[in-house]
């Protein structure tokens, strides 16, 4: 695990020494600085500070000035304003302008600085961890509407294709369909003249012309043939279509898995409707 990094401002170099040591001993990074304006130079190199300890009476900037400035360039850390003049104008500054947490007046109490900071540390921890979930849910908001965009795009551009190509895969059954009806009346026609040639010859019934009866049979033959060629170009025609209309569907499931249950369902119906047209 990283260890914390804390930011100390005083104006007084025995004073940040002191609190250098003060930290460092219980396990923290600690980086100084003698005035608001080196501390902001510090800060804009590196916004990453978790505690920002600053002095209030400094030359330059007071410390309400630059916990102002803290707050734009390190907007987590958690700032503890040092004085040794805790006036109430002053303490209202810092928490009103500066958000300061917490006040530590001089001379320092060593476990109170010890434990102030601990306790920013806790808060530092709490802001880092909201500040994560409001990204990843900013995100989750933004891919859910990309979704919802692709979503109501797929629903349309398959209203569009059903509109279009449901008419046409219908009609093509409906030929299929025709056709195989027209064949197997003319297959009953050519049953039937046969069984009335063969009547006329096991039987010694007056002779029947079976020359006529075999070019009619050889005539709805042909007609059988090409009836069948007809059907069968339909058939392969009505098979690609279905199976473009079926991979629409696949695709919708594989790449958009939030497609909606009423979505599918249309598919699914179109697709069995079809089904049941080729079976015909």
């Amino acid at each position: 695990m990283n260890k914390p990094l804390i930011l100390v401002v005083d104006d007084e170099k025995s004073f940040l020494a002191q609190m250098r040591e003060i930290l460092e001993d219980c396990g923290f990074l600690v980086k100084t600085a003698e005035n608001g304006q080196e501390a902001v130079g510090l800060l804009e190199e590196n916004p990453g500070f978790s505690v920002i300890l600053t002095d209030e009476r400094m030359p330059v900037m007071t410390g309400t000035e630059f916990a102002q400035k803290a707050n734009l360039l390190a907007p987590l850390a958690v700032k503890i304003m040092i004085t040794a003049y805790p006036e109430q104008k002053t303490l209202q500054d810092a928490i009103n302008k500066g958000e300061v947490y917490r006040f530590l007046t001089k001379p320092i109490d060593i476990d109170e600085v010890i434990h102030s900071v601990n306790s920013a540390l806790e808060l530092y921890e709490k802001r880092y961890k909201s500040k994560q979930l409001s990204i990843l849910f900013e995100k989750a908001k933004n891919r859910l509407i990309k979704l919802n965009s692709v979503l109501e795009a797929t629903k349309a551009e398959k209203d569009m294709i059903k509109e279009k190509a449901g008419p046409l895969l219908t009609s093509q059954a409906n030929k299929i369909s025709e056709l195989s009806k027209e064949i197997e009346k003319k297959e009953g026609i050519i049953e039937n003249l046969k069984h009335k040639a063969s009547e006329g010859s096991e039987y010694s019934k007056p002779i029947i012309d079976v020359s006529k009866y075999g070019n009619k049979i050889e005539e709805l033959e042909v007609q059988k043939k090409s009836t069948l060629l007809i059907r069968d170009k339909l058939r392969k025609e009505f098979s690609t279509l279905l199976k473009n209309w079926e991979s629409l569907g696949a695709n919708a499931e594989s790449d958009h898995s939030e497609i909606s249950h009423q979505c599918r369902e249309k598919l699914l119906e179109v697709r069995q409707c079809l089904l049941n047209a080729q079976l015909q």
